[in-house]
């Protein structure tokens, strides 16, 4: 579901997943490229949480992902 909004209002994911439908993919599988795109942006944006709040907090980064 959050692809399907994402490729509603996201100018970039929208733009992806209409250059996969019009190279002939179908539907669920430009979908689920759009569903990767979002997990790798999420990933980065944990990754770039973890390192700001171990820096302000002194806890390694490793000790918060484990949480």
């Amino acid at each position: 579901m959050p692809a399907m909004v994402a490729i509603r209002y996201n100018t970039v994911l929208k733009a992806a997943y209409e250059k996969l439908v019009k190279a002939g993919k179908p539907h669920k599988v430009a979908l689920t490229a759009v569903i990767r795109k979002l997990f790798a942006h999420m990933d980065s944006l944990a990754a770039k949480w973890l390192a700001e709040h171990s820096a302000v907090t002194g806890v390694p980064a490793q000790a918060l992902s484990a949480t």
